[in-house]
């Protein structure tokens, strides 16, 4: 029986052969880095606009004041899931928002209305 099992490893084996040479080739070309992300680090920020990043602390100091208003005009009861996930899409659309504002201000060609 293994004498059967090693002749037909014997005549497939060219197949084997062919099939690792073109993985070979592939990782050569393409390298291993288009295949598998080999980062093992979280990314340095929280959210990112336009290639500013927003750091993560900066978002958490934000949510746990806007957290603790909410709380305090909710007289002390506990959060639902559905309102503290309205409150994170909200500072999320506030902090996209005042990025998005600051970024056209500063960029090239943008002047104020001048009054007349």
């Amino acid at each position: 029986m293994l004498q059967a099992i090693n002749d037909k490893l014997k005549r497939t084996r060219w197949l084997g052969i062919v099939l690792l040479g073109l993985l070979g080739l592939v990782f050569a070309l393409w390298g291993a880095y288009g295949v598998v992300n080999i980062s093992f680090s979280a990314p340095d920020y929280g959210l990112k606009v336009n290639d500013e990043r927003i750091s993560s602390d900066t978002l958490n100091r934000a949510w746990q004041q806007r957290q603790a208003q909410f709380q305090q005009s909710l007289n002390g009861t506990e959060m639902t899931d559905a309102q503290k996930s309205m409150l994170q899409q909200q500072l999320i659309d506030e902090y996209v928002r005042q990025t998005l504002l600051r970024q056209r201000a500063s960029s090239p060609g943008f002047a104020p209305p001048t009054s007349r």
